[in-house]
């Protein structure tokens, strides 16, 4: 199997790759919803609104 020795190998690989990607997908939600924070403050948008708006976008 994609050259693990065993499948409790493979399945903290596949762990590992799941936890990693939970976390990329953190970062870019939050880097997100700082985005539109700040497109908020700059169109004079409250920043609830835009933080609202970034919630929307990942429902």
């Amino acid at each position: 199997m994609f050259g693990f020795t065993d499948y409790s190998e493979y399945r903290r690989h596949e762990h590992e790759m799941t936890r990693r990607n939970e976390r990329k997908r953190h970062e870019r939600e939050i880097r997100e919803a700082r985005r539109a924070r700040e497109t908020g403050r700059r169109t004079g948008r409250t920043a609830a609104s835009g933080a609202r708006l970034a919630r929307a976008r990942w429902a």
